[in-house]
Parts: structure tokens; sequence; C-alpha cells
């Protein structure tokens, strides 16, 4: 007879964090009912809101901003734009900050739930996660929940590799293919940032890829 391969046990879920700004207290107070409801172990994580001298060459968040898409850089000087700007470099700062925080106090053999406050998770999120995790690959690096679609960018151009599981990963497409305004448009898709779920052993990989080390930055 032959001998039956051991199946890794499944990660735990360690917490659930969501990001919110501290002005942002009615978000905060949704995000409380709707965390309170699943039975999850969640914190509230405070979002980042660089200034424009926080961007500036030898200040704070400078590198993210030189590793921010080139295009987009001069919209901090635009005064209708540079909200836009500032809000997008705090969004990744955020998970930076929070991606750290984990790294120093995670557990291995755990996954984690960074999520934005205009994503509530449903009630058996922690009871579902386990079918959900049983169907992605051994390699897997993170995954997004319930991503945004656009013009042009739907999920149905992405490989599904099964039902309601689908690469980020459009065939024939570069990386530099699918970076937004420079890239192609049909090997564009975003789906947003709101859900991720990351374990604990790719922790530094994401913030490698969040810092624009291995990557350009971009929301």
């Amino acid at each position: 007879m032959g001998t039956s391969t051991p199946v890794a046990p499944l990660p735990r879920l360690g917490s659930a964090w969501y990001i919110n700004l501290d002005d942002f207290k009615g978000r905060r107070d949704a995000m409380e009912v709707s965390y309170r409801n699943t039975a999850m172990r969640y914190m509230r994580f405070p979002a980042v809101r660089p200034t424009r001298q926080s961007l500036l060459p030898g200040v704070q968040w400078n590198d993210l901003y030189e590793h921010f898409h080139p295009v987009r850089k001069p919209d901090l000087w635009d005064p209708m734009l540079a909200g836009k700007i500032r809000g997008e470099i705090g969004c990744i700062a955020s998970h930076l900050e929070l991606l750290e925080h984990i790294r120093n106090t995670g557990r291995p053999g755990e996954v984690y739930l960074l999520a934005e406050d205009d994503y509530a998770p449903a009630v058996d999120f922690k009871a579902k996660l386990p079918t959900v995790l049983q169907n992605l690959p051994p390699d897997w690096d993170s995954l997004r929940f319930d991503c945004w679609e656009g013009v042009n960018q739907l999920l149905s151009k992405l490989p599904q590799v099964k039902p309601g599981l689908y690469l980020n990963s459009i065939m024939g497409c570069s990386a530099a293919d699918g970076q937004p305004i420079t890239g192609r448009p049909e090997c564009q898709f975003c789906g947003g940032t709101h859900a991720v779920l990351v374990p604990y052993e790719k922790v530094e990989k994401m913030m490698a890829l969040w810092s624009g080390e291995i990557g350009r930055a971009h929301v």
C-alpha cells in the first residue's frame, strides 16, 4: 500500500483589523457594530493621513511618494488633486504600518485580515473562512475579498481557479502591462484593497510590495 501525504493544517485566524482615520468617528461606530457581530477577534488601527510636508525629501513618507507612479506625482502640487494623492499614499502608509505591527506581534501559522472602514465582514465570515483557505494553493501570498469591478476591469477576465476564486494574473500580460495609466487597459485590474487576508509568513513580502521595494506603489 502507498503512503498518503499528510495534509498540512489550515492556518488560524489571528485577528481582523480595520483601518480608520481618527476623524471618521461615524465609520468607526459602524465598523464596531459590524465586527462585534462576527465573533472574531478584531481591533481598530489608526489610519495615516500624510501632510504635503511629510512627503517631501528627508521627511517621513517621502520614500512612498518617490515610489508612487511618476505620472501622478505632480498631483501633489495641484490644489484640486493634492488631497487625492495624499489619501492614496496614506492608504499605502496605513497598510505598511499595520503590516509592521503584525510582523512584530503576530504568530506563525496564523492569517490576518486587513480591512478598510468601508468593508463590513459577513456575520459568518469566521465560520466560512476554513472553506476558503482549503481552496487556496499552498504558496498563496494574499487573498482579497469582494473586489470591486470597473470599466474594462472585470473579474471575468481573470483566470478562475475554482468557483468564486480568481487569480490576479491576466494571461499574456506582464507586470508593466498591468500598471495604471502607462499599462495596457486590457491588462489592468485593481479591485480595491478594502479587505486583504495575509498569512504571517508572507507579511514581509507584502511590506516589500506595498513599500515599492519590489514594484511600483499604487492603490
